[in-house]
């Protein structure tokens, strides 16, 4: 897989797990927006900017209360969201594959990012079918959008913690095992913050 097919893989995929934590998130006012990019940007992945991130939620809470699904808004990131990328984000991922290549090889390389994919995406799913849920209930019950809001508000950042978060990157390191994941280290944590497990390495 050359550079620029990998990159159209795997960093739309860091683009669309952070716009899930955010887009559960319907925030009106700005003060709430900011507190959940800042959350995501301290404990998750700090790879995008609050501008950029801010203007995913926007675009991406509009398509989804305008009846996009999930699977409708992650099309759209997996198309259109690395338009959004600075020069210097794109020459920051470069650098961090051609690390990792060169430590792990290109097969290895792959399969360590679809297990931290895999990992992600098992851990979030459920909740994310939790908060689904929970809206329809309350829209079934006439409840007005800011009260839908402030309970979506509420469940993610119940769910989105420092030990949820920790829990969740031990696990990607467990299933791609020590010694592969001390190699992937440097490649994984310029896109995750990975450091917030850095005591057990």
């Amino acid at each position: 897989m050359d550079i620029r097919n990998y990159f159209k893989v795997y960093l739309p995929y860091i683009l669309w797990l952070t716009i899930t934590f955010s887009i559960t998130i319907s925030a009106e006012e700005l003060t709430p927006k900011i507190k959940l990019v800042r959350r995501i940007r301290n404990l998750l992945t700090d790879f995008l900017t609050e501008e950029q991130c801010i203007y995913f939620i926007d675009t991406y809470l509009e398509m989804y209360n305008n009846g996009a699904t999930m699977e409708d808004i992650k099309n759209d990131v997996m198309t259109n969201a690395m338009d959004q990328l600075e020069d210097d984000q794109l020459l920051k991922a470069l650098g961090a594959y051609k690390k990792a290549s060169k430590s792990l090889g290109m097969d290895k390389l792959m399969t360590i990012g679809t297990t931290c994919i895999n990992v992600l995406m098992n851990n979030v799913t459920p909740f994310m079918k939790q908060v689904m849920e929970k809206v329809q209930i309350m829209k079934e019950q006439n409840k007005g959008k800011n009260s839908i809001n402030n309970n979506m508000f509420l469940m993610a950042n119940q769910f989105f913690t420092k030990n949820r978060v920790r829990t969740i990157f031990k696990r990607i390191k467990n299933k791609i095992g020590k010694e592969d994941f001390d190699l992937a280290f440097p490649f994984l944590s310029d896109f995750m913050k990975f450091d917030l497990i850095s005591d057990l390495m």
